[in-house]
This record gives C-alpha cells, structure tokens and sequence, in this order.
C-alpha cells in the first residue's frame, strides 16, 4: 500500500478487551456529520461487534480526546485545516480515521500537514481498511460477489433468460435515452457529450430526453416509473472519472428495468455484472448511437441486458456500515495494538501529480502554492 507503513507494538494495552470502545466523528462549526450518539447504528446493521460508542459529543471523556479509540475525520474538515480546528492532544495508541465519498481525482488534498496523519482511512477506495463502496452486487445466494478487484462474471449466454416484475412494462418502452439531472451545473465536456449523443440519434430518428433543473419536468407518475415504462437506456453521469468510482446513481436505471448508459466513473467490470451496462469509454457518440438504435430493434438482444437478474441483486450499500468494520477492527487486538501510519497520504489519496492541481491561480512558481484556503503559509506540493 504506498504511503502506508504497520508495525506492530506490544505495548499498548490501552482500553482493549471487552470494554466499550469510543469513537468520535470529528466536527467543527461549519463541518457536521449527522450520527445518532450511542450504539444505535451497529444495532440497526446486525454488526458482528456493537460494544462501540458512537458520539459527535466532544465533552464526552471529560472532553479528553485522547481518551478515544478512534477519532473519524471527514474530507470536508480539510478544507480548514488549521491547528485551532483540530485536536490538541493524540495519544500513541489512538487511531485517527479519515472518512470521505468524494472522488480523490476532483478533490486531491495539498496540505501537508495529512500527511503522517492518519492511521486508517474509510472511503469507497478499495485499498482503504474500511472498504465501504457506494453499490454491491450479491449472489442470490446471498454472496457479496463485488466490487472486487477482479471478478469472473459469467457470459449473457450462460444465464437464464431475464425475468421482470412486469413484463408489460418492457413491452411499453417506446422511447430511447432519458437523463435525469440531480446536479444543475454539470461539467462542460459532460454537456459537450450530450449535445453530440443527442445529434447522433436523430440520424436513427431517436432522442435524448433530459428532465429537471429547467428541463421538460417529471409528470404526476413521477420519473422512475416514467424510466420504467418509457424509456429502453438511462444515462448515468458519474461526477468523475476516478478509481474504484462508481455511486448509487447506476441504481436509476437498474431499479426502474433500464439499462444504464455510464459515463465517467471507475472501471465498471469490478463492479457490475458483464452485459448489464453500456460503458461509454471507448465509444464516440456516433458508435454509441448505433448500438442504441441496433438494440431498441432487436428485442432479443435487449433483453439480455436483463440476464443478470437470474443469479445476482444490485443493492445500495449504507455508508454507516463503515462503523461495523470500524468496530471489528478497534476489537481486533493485533489490528488495534498494530501502529499504522499513512506516511504519504496526499499520494494514497491522489496517485496523479498534484502540482496542476494544487496550484492556485494566478501563482507563478510553486512557492506561492498555499495549503488550502485557510492555510497561510506556503508549501512545496510534491
């Protein structure tokens, strides 16, 4: 793992057994993280262990935070990364966690000073100790088949054929493509996209149909049922293109009997069943305008994008399931009596150069890069 390094120490028996473990979720005045105090959250996800305590209340310990197991910092703290908003003592055996759903590609972290800061890191990377991904897929056996570094999915042709709730409502599907904006400000080149998209369709007299933030707005039924009913493909926009980066939103169109057109996002073959999905990488809008209009004429071939149904279920993942293996782990004694240490975390968080990315403007050398907004001095960013 870069940046990472683990040695184990023999000496800390601080607070282990089974006693009640602390952890604190990290807040400021501008940075909250909604969490019922107490053990409520891994009660309610069936954890494998819940003698951990889960408070935003600092005053907890006799407000000595050093007193805690863990200490879980969002992302967002980093954007204020100042002295004055973060704990002024740290005990040796403690574990500070750092917990984000953002992707690293869009939000690298320049300061510094996280560096050597963190012990464990919770995000939907997969090389994080608490691996908490936005989706999963399960067997119907019950399995978490992925997301997985590599899975071997079965092909179409070895799967029984697709199985709806209503077969009626594929066989009113009259319309091609449909978006549904939940983001009014998309990127440039997202939009740049859809314009070609659009135009390559009307050469196969088909259309991308675009709802909400000033667009056609979604009728009584609503828009999923108008996905379910209407439409063959939805067009999922993951926010960025980045590693082991793929949200809920593919959930549109697999939840509403549509096959998901995704743009953006990590690699799809870790993370949904083959033949499921259109991924846009490696396609122009004019190839993918073709497939689109090839497949609404084919029934059969449409069909088989359903195929996955017969052996696997695509469910959202609840991010405050990260607090059950939070807990396991501060009850494993060798992981929790374990020092680890992420010695060069900007590079785990961001694996590009960050120079580009970290180089505000209008700064003519790299001495004038700042740390942040809320930082004051300058930084050499690597």
């Amino acid at each position: 793992m870069q940046g990472y390094k683990s040695k184990t120490h023999d000496l800390y028996e601080w607070r282990f057994g089974d006693d009640l473990k602390y952890i604190l979720v990290w807040t400021t005045e501008n940075s909250t993280f909604e969490v019922q105090d107490g053990q409520g959250i891994l009660l309610d996800h069936d954890c494998k262990d819940v003698n951990c305590y889960i408070t935003t209340n600092k005053s907890l310990l006799n407000g000595r935070y050093e007193q805690f197991n863990a200490i879980v910092f969002h992302f967002g703290l980093l954007r204020q990364w100042l002295p004055r908003f973060l704990p002024k003592h740290r005990a040796p055996h403690q574990k500070y966690v750092f917990y984000s759903r953002l992707p690293s590609e869009d939000y690298p972290i320049c300061s510094q000073t996280v560096d050597n800061y963190f012990n464990w890191t919770w995000s939907y990377k997969s090389a994080s100790d608490i691996f908490n991904p936005f989706i999963e897929v399960r067997h119907i056996n019950g399995t978490v088949v992925a997301p997985r570094s590599k899975v071997i999915w079965p092909k179409n042709s070895e799967l029984s054929p697709a199985i709806f709730n209503n077969i009626d409502e594929v066989n009113t599907k009259t319309k091609a493509v449909m978006w549904l904006m939940s983001y009014c400000q998309p990127k440039a080149t997202n939009l740049m996209s859809l314009k070609k998209l659009s135009t390559s369709l009307k050469d196969h007299d088909l259309s991308l149909d675009i709802y909400g933030c000033g667009n056609t707005p979604c009728p009584p039924g609503g828009c999923l049922e108008l996905i379910s009913r209407r439409y063959y493909f939805y067009l999922v926009f993951e926010s960025s293109v980045t590693e082991d980066y793929l949200t809920e939103e593919v959930l549109m169109a697999y939840d509403n009997d549509a096959v998901p057109i995704i743009i953006g996002g990590g690699d799809c073959t870790k993370f949904l069943p083959d033949g499921s999905y259109i991924s846009y990488q490696g396609l122009n809008e004019v190839q993918l305008a073709a497939i689109i209009a090839h497949t609404i004429k084919t029934p059969s071939k449409y069909r088989e994008y359903f195929n996955w149904k017969s052996l696997y279920t695509i469910n959202r993942v609840d991010q405050n399931k990260g607090f059950c293996k939070l807990c396991t782990l501060l009850n494993d004694y060798k992981k929790f009596a374990s020092f680890s240490n992420y010695e060069n975390f900007r590079h785990w968080w961001h694996h590009g150069p960050l120079r580009q990315k970290c180089l505000p403007k209008g700064a003519e050398t790299y001495d004038e890069v700042l740390s942040y907004e809320n930082i004051s001095r300058a930084i050499n960013v690597a």
